[in-house]
């Protein structure tokens, strides 16, 4: 009944008979239907529009699947709707000052509010039209944003920590600028790691990518402690264990990888200490796979399986370094009002790297050194921060300047 009430009989008959025509043309796809068709959120009028989310979970010959249709109707015109599938996606964020919320219970406003807001009918590349994936670059602090996106928290493979996640994420999203942002609404689909089902087509359909981003140097070392057999002890995978075990016996701290890469160090042998091993491992060139997971999944691997495919497309970033400050500036950019920042500014997953026993620092040589071999991922990092369309020209000098600091004898310049 308070479906019927907020949008009228007519409309919700238009409505279900969308359901009814989309959930049939997706059975023609499977085999079985274990259960169809739960409301993922109330349906809604805001700003005259009615938005209906709806999940079809179904089983088919290779295992479960799910797909989440979201169905926008403008009240007072029966024939419109739309879906994405599967791509998961958050409910539209609502506005503080929509008259339409301003009605008492159980009574109708008799007046008619005049609003000039147009918050499903912007131009092309500005706020509603974009579409967002989010790059999860590994240990740039993008387990902190599964605080605010719905896509992270779909990311989540197994299911108890993907229902954390989704917990997590309703906690904090008793703000309104939280899940309900534009931010959150806007981002559709997550790329962390190897990329599954879907991803090809979920890049091509993509207007934007935004890409979680940490100085190159400070990156690697916080990835050479995550995978440190004295941090984290992989007791149900030996085969990895036994490899990790030999690449940290050797070097034991990122100071220890940067003082093997001295030239007085080289040499042609390639032995399981050797320099070359060093250099491949934190260059992510090594032949062997798992000896350290961020190092291999790199910026180049982001690049090559995104904007390195589609260079024309639109590029976000947030900084580690500023990351609330970025995502409000994000949010803001899409049409939010950039509150976001403000109200998670207090949050932060660690991942557990307060309870490291091993915690590198590198010299003012050992970053030099790192700068010297990380060549190729400061500059895609470089091309990021100068792609950014969120970020201000000072805001790319500064964050080239500081990483400049770095590499006193690889100057970066701003093209």
């Amino acid at each position: 009944m308070n479906f019927l009430s907020s949008c009228g009989f007519s409309q919700a008959i238009a409505m279900w008979m969308i359901v009814a025509v989309l959930l049939y043309g997706f059975v023609q796809d499977y085999q079985t239907v274990s259960h169809v068709a739960h409301l993922f959120e109330h349906p809604k009028v805001e700003h005259n529009v009615t938005i209906l989310f709806v999940t079809l979970s179904v089983t088919d010959s290779s295992g479960r699947s799910s797909k989440q249709f979201r169905i926008v109707n403008p009240v007072g015109n029966d024939n419109t709707a739309s879906h994405q599938s599967p791509v998961p996606t958050a409910k539209k964020p609502s506005q503080t000052n929509d008259p339409s919320r301003n009605n008492t219970k159980g009574k109708q406003s008799t007046k008619t509010p005049k609003t000039t807001q147009t918050a499903y009918r912007d131009p092309p590349l500005t706020k509603d039209s974009r579409i967002l994936m989010y790059v999860h670059v590994g240990k740039t602090g993008g387990y902190t944003l599964d605080a605010v996106l719905y896509s992270n928290c779909a990311w989540y493979g197994l299911k108890e920590p993907k229902t954390a996640c989704f917990a997590n994420l309703r906690n904090t999203s008793s703000h309104p600028t939280s899940m309900g942002s534009y931010l959150s609404f806007h981002t559709r689909s997550t790329l962390h790691l190897d990329p599954r089902r879907h991803y090809q087509k979920w890049i091509d359909n993509t207007t934007t990518f935004l890409v979680s981003i940490r100085n190159p140097i400070d990156r690697a070392v916080s990835a050479f402690d995550m995978d440190h057999t004295l941090n984290n002890n992989l007791h149900d995978q030996p085969l990895v264990q036994r490899k990790r075990r030999q690449f940290y016996g050797c070097f034991r701290t990122a100071e220890d990888v940067a003082q093997a890469l001295l030239p007085t160090t080289l040499s042609g042998n390639q032995t399981k200490c050797s320099p070359q091993v060093a250099h491949q491992v934190l260059t992510g060139t090594y032949s062997k796979r798992n000896i350290n997971t961020h190092l291999e999944y790199n910026y180049q691997f982001y690049k090559n399986m995104t904007f390195g495919q589609y260079p024309n497309k639109e590029i976000m970033v947030v900084r580690t370094e500023n990351l609330w400050d970025d995502i409000g500036g994000v949010d803001r950019l899409l049409g939010g009002n950039g509150t976001l920042s403000q109200t998670m500014a207090g949050h932060h997953f660690d991942h557990g790297s307060s309870d490291y026993v091993v915690k590198s620092k590198l010299t003012t040589e050992g970053r030099r050194i790192f700068c010297d071999a990380l060549q190729q991922e400061i500059d895609v990092y470089s091309e990021l921060v100068e792609r950014a369309v969120n970020l201000e020209e000072w805001e790319k000098r500064e964050t080239l300047e500081k990483l400049q600091i770095d590499c006193s004898k690889n100057a970066i310049s701003m093209q």
